[in-house]
């Protein structure tokens, strides 16, 4: 803690005296700290980084410039690490973009310069994970500025671009090798540097097109026929690929990078699980919360296994109303196959079940957004951390 310390208060210093890409570069890292629990102290240190890239000309292709290849290269990778933190911090944190990509030409570097001054076997794989990072990282931004624009599109217009926005996961995912291809799909090959961050990188963009979707259909149409019926199917598979991924996990594997910000990918996977098993209109429930309860065990045993703190934010805010449900329906055991479906449960029994969660979420998107219109709030709730529904909520859900 004490060498955290210093280093902290050196970055600070150096930071406001005399910055310099090695102070960008450092507010990078801390950034992608782990575990990361200040929401607000990484917001802005991004925004300072942020400013003080533009300040220094990261934002600009640096092609043209009379500089060495090493600092071409360099300038080139921090200023990539500075937009990924951007748009995934975004899509964690619920917070519009820093960076307009309107305003920069930097371009994304390819793999053979990335990997010229390198000997080491496992480089030019780590390279290719890197550049398809930086690639689906563009298709998130794309997807952002859509998502945080406060204008409401004209009617329709939010269908069209859900598919113009999926027709774009699609490009890329046609545009990478067979190796990454199989990474994204299949799950082969996690044992390399990153390619398990890419894989849950991806599943989070697929995960929130297929969310979006099913909100738009729903604001266009207020009820719930079979087309709904068959998007929210839709983005309940995306969500149990989620969970499929993070029961495949392997130690080697959990100790290795991961963006901290998806830490929220899974919050997000989870809440929707649960209130899509609670949902009156899902014939299937014991099956849903069966997935849900499955989906909790898999989070817990990579904690205990590894320390991963990426299952911390989920498990602290859906662990226990996993295992009160459970009771509820008579079950202990989550692997158990015959599960009875949720009993109609009073009033004073959901307060309590869901009171600490209520505690630790705090405010729905929807008690800070009332004044707008209900697309944006709907918009919002898809990317924030996820909030705690309220108990009434949870009550008009249950048959």
């Amino acid at each position: 803690m004490f060498v955290w310390l210093q280093a902290n208060e050196a970055l600070n210093s150096e930071t406001f005296l005399s910055p310099g890409l090695s102070s960008i570069l450092a507010m990078v890292l801390n950034i992608a700290g782990r575990p990361s629990t200040s929401f607000f102290g990484n917001g802005g240190l991004l925004g300072v980084a942020v400013a003080q890239a533009n300040a220094l000309g990261l934002n600009r292709d640096p092609s043209g410039w009379k500089i060495s290849d090493a600092e071409w290269l360099a300038r080139t990778k921090i200023w990539w690490l500075i937009v990924m933190q951007d748009r995934w911090s975004s899509l964690a944190y619920g917070t519009p973009l820093q960076i307009n990509r309107k305003q920069f030409d930097v371009p994304i570097p390819k793999v053979e310069q990335l990997c010229r001054h390198e000997e080491s076997t496992s480089q030019p794989r780590s390279a290719y994970i890197f550049v398809a990072l930086i690639t689906l990282t563009e298709v998130l931004g794309h997807i952002l500025e859509h998502i945080y624009d406060v204008v409401s599109p004209p009617m329709g217009m939010s269908e069209t671009l859900s598919t113009t926005f999926e027709s774009l996961l699609s490009e890329w995912e046609d545009s990478q090798s067979d190796g990454i291809r199989r990474m994204i799909f299949r799950g082969t090959n996690l044992e390399d540097p990153g390619a398990a961050n890419l894989r849950l990188a991806y599943l989070g963009v697929k995960f929130l097109l297929k969310r979006w979707r099913l909100s738009t259909l729903t604001q266009a149409t207020q009820r719930h026929d079979e087309t709904v019926s068959l998007h929210r199917m839709q983005a309940r598979r995306a969500a149990e690929e989620i969970f499929h991924f993070v029961q495949e996990l392997d130690e080697p594997q959990l100790r290795g990078f991961w963006f901290p910000m998806h830490a929220y990918t899974l919050t997000s996977a989870t809440s929707f699980l649960i209130r899509d098993a609670l949902r009156h209109e899902n014939t299937n429930q014991a099956v849903s919360r069966q997935i849900v309860s499955e989906m909790i065990v898999a989070l817990r045993k990579c904690q205990e296994k590894s320390n991963w703190d990426l299952a911390e934010s989920a498990l602290k805010g859906y662990g226990h109303v996993v295992d009160k449900l459970n009771v509820v329906a008579g079950s202990s055991d989550p692997a158990t196959t015959n599960i009875e479906p949720i009993p109609c449960l009073s009033l004073p029994e959901l307060e309590e079940m869901f009171i600490n969660l209520d505690d630790y979420m705090q405010l729905e998107p929807e008690d800070y957004l009332q004044d707008f219109p209900l697309q944006i709030d709907e918009q919002f709730s898809l990317i924030a951390p996820p909030a705690a529904p309220s108990s009434e909520e949870v009550y008009s859900y249950l048959p």
